[in-house]
């Protein structure tokens, strides 16, 4: 079995593919919330993988890395992907990118005594994949006032870079990392700087599908990956105009389902295509081998006492 530990909010992010793609994943992948790990006396042998790294809180990413190493204490053999002790989150990837040279554009935390060398400039949430938080921002002034406005949230100020193309319009690509496999999944074009699915222009699948056959940065994106320290998530990114990559965001849970019928769509449609070549990659990790977890004494987990307890209130009635 292959267990996805998410928030207890994007669950769906695996249980809509469980469900669309039918009975092999569904007997293979099961979804667990982080929140659960209180309730739990132990968990099940298999392969598991950490998602929603970016979006955790340091108590709870500390939390997480110990379960990890708890897991690979138990069974030194189990297949886990993305150790929360080691994944790059999302200031520290996007400062390690552009220092690697690989993006243009830098970006700030607030508390920081660094201000962004060129501008314009925007502001967006550290840990939520919501997007921009603001319009974009020309001047120092701006930003100041933005931040005063929208305090409540861990925030980022990131460095725009103009990627648009030779038709003025922006193209937003997705490509996963499974293991030790990458492959694209989604090819967004549009006149918004913002791509998303609810706003890019339709467009006919021959470039996106000459995309996703040729995967030309297959090498490149492999290298970001191990730079991130992500074994399992989807990178999002643009070119500039000469053809360089400049990643967005790596998201370590992204959604897995599209807003057709999976099974209307015929086998030669891009998203066919990704959820096999998806399956493919994530069918092999399926790993039962080794003992059941026991998660006593791991951070956040209540006294013995309390768990005691809950257990003998969970009992059957005799």
């Amino acid at each position: 079995m292959i267990y996805f530990l998410s928030l207890s909010k994007n669950r769906d992010c695996v249980e809509c593919f469980r469900h669309q793609f039918g009975r092999p994943a569904a007997d293979r992948m099961q979804s667990i919330a982080y929140e659960s790990i209180r309730k739990r006396v132990s968990l099940p042998p298999g392969t598991y993988v950490f998602t929603d790294l970016e979006r955790l809180r340091p108590d709870e990413l500390g939390a997480a890395a110990a379960l990890f190493r708890r897991i690979r204490e138990t069974n030194p053999h189990a297949l886990l992907l993305n150790d929360p002790a080691k994944v790059l989150r999302r200031y520290h990837l996007l400062r390690r990118l552009h220092v690697e040279g690989i993006n243009d554009f830098n970006v700030y935390r607030e508390d920081e005594c660094r201000e962004p060398q060129r501008f314009p400039v925007f502001v967006r949430d550290e840990r939520e994949h919501s997007g921009p938080l603001t319009p974009l921002l020309h001047t120092p002034e701006e930003v100041r006032a933005a931040l005063s406005e929208t305090a409540g949230v861990d925030r980022l100020v990131v460095e725009f870079v103009d990627l648009r193309r030779g038709d003025g319009r922006f193209h937003k690509i997705g490509s996963w990392v499974v293991g030790d496999r990458v492959m694209p999944d989604h090819f967004y074009v549009g006149s918004d700087w913002e791509l998303k699915m609810t706003n890019c222009d339709p467009i006919d699948q021959e470039a996106p599908m000459r995309y996703f056959k040729e995967h030309p940065h297959d090498a490149l994106l492999k290298r970001i990956f191990k730079i991130a320290g992500i074994e399992y998530g989807r990178a999002d990114y643009g070119f500039t105009r000469d053809g360089r990559i400049q990643v967005f965001e790596i998201n370590t849970n992204p959604q897995l389902w599209t807003s057709r019928v999976y099974e209307r769509l015929p086998e030669d449609h891009i998203d066919s295509l990704f959820f096999h070549r998806y399956w493919t990659a994530v069918e092999p990790l399926d790993g039962s081998g080794g003992s059941r977890i026991p998660l006593e004494g791991l951070p956040g987990r209540p006294p013995r006492r309390w768990m005691k307890l809950v257990r003998r209130v969970a009992a059957p009635a005799p």
